[in-house]
Protein backbone atom coordinates (compact mmCIF):
# COMPACT_ATOMS: atom_id res chain seq x y z
CA UNK A 1 0.00 0.00 0.00
CA UNK A 2 3.03 2.39 0.84
CA UNK A 3 4.12 1.66 -2.59
CA UNK A 4 1.01 2.56 -4.62
CA UNK A 5 0.50 5.91 -2.30
CA UNK A 6 4.03 6.50 -3.62
CA UNK A 7 3.44 5.66 -6.96
CA UNK A 8 -0.17 8.01 -7.03
CA UNK A 9 1.38 10.82 -5.20
CA UNK A 10 4.32 11.09 -7.74
CA UNK A 11 2.04 10.97 -10.49
CA UNK A 12 -0.04 13.62 -9.34
CA UNK A 13 3.25 15.77 -8.82
CA UNK A 14 4.57 14.83 -12.45
CA UNK A 15 1.39 15.19 -14.43
CA UNK A 16 0.25 18.79 -12.78
CA UNK A 17 3.79 20.69 -11.85
CA UNK A 18 4.43 23.00 -13.76
CA UNK A 19 7.99 23.39 -12.94
CA UNK A 20 10.87 20.95 -13.66
CA UNK A 21 8.81 18.20 -11.69
CA UNK A 22 6.43 18.13 -14.78
CA UNK A 23 6.56 14.78 -16.92
CA UNK A 24 4.04 13.76 -18.59
CA UNK A 25 4.92 10.03 -19.48
CA UNK A 26 6.86 9.31 -16.20
CA UNK A 27 3.47 10.38 -14.71
CA UNK A 28 1.81 8.33 -17.00
CA UNK A 29 4.38 5.44 -16.00
CA UNK A 30 3.64 5.86 -11.75
CA UNK A 31 -0.23 5.91 -12.81
CA UNK A 32 0.44 2.69 -14.28
CA UNK A 33 2.53 1.06 -11.49
CA UNK A 34 -0.25 2.07 -8.80
CA UNK A 35 -3.00 0.08 -10.89
CA UNK A 36 -0.27 -2.82 -11.81
CA UNK A 37 0.08 -3.02 -7.40
CA UNK A 38 -3.76 -2.37 -7.39
CA UNK A 39 -4.65 -5.39 -9.64
CA UNK A 40 -2.06 -7.22 -7.23
CA UNK A 41 -3.36 -6.91 -3.75
CA UNK A 42 -6.89 -7.04 -5.74
CA UNK A 43 -8.00 -3.18 -4.62
CA UNK A 44 -10.32 -2.87 -7.12
CA UNK A 45 -13.00 -5.54 -9.18
CA UNK A 46 -12.22 -5.82 -12.94
CA UNK A 47 -15.09 -3.60 -13.21
CA UNK A 48 -13.94 -0.74 -11.21
CA UNK A 49 -10.41 -0.73 -12.93
CA UNK A 50 -11.05 -0.87 -16.51
CA UNK A 51 -12.68 2.55 -16.94
CA UNK A 52 -9.53 4.16 -15.08
CA UNK A 53 -7.19 1.68 -17.46
CA UNK A 54 -9.04 3.03 -20.25
CA UNK A 55 -8.74 6.94 -19.20
CA UNK A 56 -4.94 5.82 -18.40
CA UNK A 57 -4.63 3.98 -22.18
CA UNK A 58 -6.38 7.10 -23.98
CA UNK A 59 -3.74 8.92 -22.50
CA UNK A 60 -0.75 7.13 -22.81
CA UNK A 61 -1.55 5.36 -25.92
CA UNK A 62 1.50 3.53 -26.28
CA UNK A 63 2.70 1.95 -23.22
CA UNK A 64 2.23 -2.01 -23.41
CA UNK A 65 1.47 -2.72 -20.11
CA UNK A 66 -1.48 -0.28 -19.37
CA UNK A 67 -2.91 -2.19 -22.41
CA UNK A 68 -2.24 -5.57 -21.20
CA UNK A 69 -3.74 -4.82 -18.01
CA UNK A 70 -7.36 -3.16 -19.88
CA UNK A 71 -6.97 -6.30 -21.87
CA UNK A 72 -7.12 -8.51 -19.22
CA UNK A 73 -9.59 -6.64 -16.83
CA UNK A 74 -11.42 -6.41 -19.93
CA UNK A 75 -11.38 -10.25 -20.91
CA UNK A 76 -13.23 -10.87 -17.35
CA UNK A 77 -15.85 -8.61 -18.24
CA UNK A 78 -16.83 -9.29 -21.81
CA UNK A 79 -14.42 -12.20 -23.90
CA UNK A 80 -14.71 -10.62 -26.94
CA UNK A 81 -13.65 -6.81 -26.39
CA UNK A 82 -10.76 -9.20 -24.31
CA UNK A 83 -9.29 -10.73 -27.76
CA UNK A 84 -9.61 -7.34 -29.24
CA UNK A 85 -7.54 -5.37 -26.74
CA UNK A 86 -5.23 -8.45 -26.37
CA UNK A 87 -4.54 -7.93 -30.06
CA UNK A 88 -4.29 -4.24 -29.41
CA UNK A 89 -2.09 -5.02 -26.61
CA UNK A 90 0.53 -7.21 -28.78
CA UNK A 91 0.86 -4.60 -31.89
CA UNK A 92 1.65 -1.59 -28.95
CA UNK A 93 4.09 -4.22 -27.26
CA UNK A 94 5.74 -4.90 -30.90
CA UNK A 95 6.14 -1.22 -31.45
CA UNK A 96 7.75 -0.51 -28.06
CA UNK A 97 10.13 -3.57 -28.76
CA UNK A 98 11.34 -1.76 -31.73
CA UNK A 99 10.89 2.15 -30.72
CA UNK A 100 12.03 1.67 -26.86
CA UNK A 101 11.73 4.08 -24.65
CA UNK A 102 12.67 5.83 -21.40
CA UNK A 103 10.25 3.65 -19.44
CA UNK A 104 10.92 0.15 -18.74
CA UNK A 105 9.23 -1.74 -20.94
CA UNK A 106 8.99 -5.41 -19.98
CA UNK A 107 9.62 -7.27 -22.72
CA UNK A 108 7.01 -10.08 -21.90
CA UNK A 109 3.97 -8.47 -22.81
CA UNK A 110 3.80 -9.32 -26.24
CA UNK A 111 3.93 -12.81 -25.12
CA UNK A 112 1.47 -12.43 -22.36
CA UNK A 113 -0.90 -10.45 -24.31
CA UNK A 114 -0.98 -13.01 -27.72
CA UNK A 115 -1.16 -15.56 -24.06
CA UNK A 116 -4.56 -13.53 -23.36
CA UNK A 117 -5.74 -13.61 -27.06
CA UNK A 118 -5.40 -17.25 -27.22
CA UNK A 119 -7.04 -17.64 -23.94
CA UNK A 120 -10.09 -15.18 -25.05
CA UNK A 121 -9.98 -16.98 -28.44
CA UNK A 122 -10.66 -20.24 -26.96
CA UNK A 123 -13.06 -18.80 -24.80
CA UNK A 124 -15.05 -17.63 -27.68
CA UNK A 125 -14.55 -21.60 -29.45
CA UNK A 126 -12.67 -20.26 -32.23
CA UNK A 127 -10.06 -23.01 -31.05
CA UNK A 128 -8.07 -22.67 -34.56
CA UNK A 129 -7.87 -19.10 -34.05
CA UNK A 130 -6.35 -19.88 -30.10
CA UNK A 131 -3.90 -22.35 -31.14
CA UNK A 132 -2.19 -20.07 -33.48
CA UNK A 133 -2.03 -17.30 -31.14
CA UNK A 134 -0.76 -19.80 -28.99
CA UNK A 135 2.11 -20.82 -31.31
CA UNK A 136 3.02 -16.91 -31.70
CA UNK A 137 3.11 -16.71 -27.93
CA UNK A 138 5.59 -19.41 -27.98
CA UNK A 139 7.28 -17.87 -30.60
CA UNK A 140 8.00 -14.38 -28.49
CA UNK A 141 9.40 -16.37 -25.51
CA UNK A 142 5.70 -17.79 -23.79
CA UNK A 143 6.78 -21.12 -21.81
CA UNK A 144 4.31 -23.56 -23.31
CA UNK A 145 2.98 -25.19 -20.35
CA UNK A 146 1.59 -21.84 -19.98
CA UNK A 147 -0.01 -22.43 -23.02
CA UNK A 148 -1.22 -25.56 -22.58
CA UNK A 149 -5.26 -25.90 -22.92
CA UNK A 150 -5.34 -23.42 -25.96
CA UNK A 151 -2.74 -25.79 -27.88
Amino acid sequence: MAAMALYFRYALIAENSDGPAHDFDRAMYAYFLFYHLADKVQLYSSAELVPRLEILVQAAPKMAGARFLLAEHSAHIDVRRGLYLAEEAVRVAREAKNNPALEVTDDRFEWLSLRLAAICAHGMKRFDRARALAREAIAAGAPESMLEGTL
